[in-house]
């Protein structure tokens, strides 16, 4: 590895980072002070120290997806192009944070994905009737059960940069295991190496699609809102 690089983020906690460099290497980083905030899909430059490496820039985003809460937002993920929002019929769903889940998808100028999981509960129907309404405003639908299958969502997936999100319980995490089968693999690997204990609402996480053109994947609980592009 040189002095200096440039890659991709592909775990982010707090202020630690994994990053892939572009010469095939993963790294871990820590930032170099907070005027910018980093996220899963940023492009950064590194420079490399013992150890691991520094964040000194992030490069230009295209787009900002942020978690809010009552004090801060939180980068969770940059550079998507669409938004995976994830319902199923065993939580209850709320839709007005799934309304602004849509509007923040458009506002970006991302595409908006709805996926109704779980399609294999007797309660599954009246969800589906209810999601409908999304379908006839032009938003796909894409009904499955991740515990058997995740063909119907792969064609949307395919050479896209997607968020995935959804309320806990949703069936989000079996969706991205059946997705990446490394999944469960790297996030273990988390708890040692950036002292996570568990992947939680601090961790996000950027998973490649195998076979979908180039497609990747991030995985955060919380996500609520859209931030400008930086």
């Amino acid at each position: 590895m040189s002095a200096a690089a440039t890659g991709l983020v592909v775990v982010a906690h707090r202020r630690h980072f994994r990053v892939h460099l572009d010469d095939g290497f993963d790294v871990e980083c820590v930032q170099r002070g907070r005027a910018q905030q980093v996220a899963c899909g940023d492009r950064v430059r590194v420079s490399m120290i013992a150890g691991g490496g520094v964040v000194d820039a992030v490069l230009p985003r295209t787009s900002l997806f942020q978690r809010s809460d009552a004090l801060h937002d939180k980068a969770i993920a940059a550079n998507v192009t669409q938004v995976v929002a994830v319902v199923a019929p065993d939580v209850a769903v709320d839709e007005y944070l799934l309304n602004r889940w849509i509007i923040a998808a458009e506002a970006q100028g991302c595409r908006f994905v709805l996926v109704a999981n779980k399609d294999d509960l007797p309660s599954f129907a009246p969800l589906q009737a209810r999601m409908q309404f999304y379908a006839t405003l032009g938003y796909p639908l894409v009904a499955l059960s991740a515990r058997h299958s995740v063909a119907t969502l792969a064609p949307y997936l395919a050479g896209q940069h997607s968020v995935l999100i959804g309320q806990s319980g949703m069936g989000k995490s079996t969706i991205v295991n059946a997705l990446a089968p490394e999944a469960a693999a790297r996030v273990g690997g988390l708890s040692s190496a950036l002292g996570s204990g568990k992947h939680t609402t601090t961790v996000s996480t950027l998973y490649r699609l195998p076979g979908l053109d180039d497609g990747w994947v991030v995985d955060s609980p919380g996500v609520k809102a859209f931030a400008k592009a930086a």
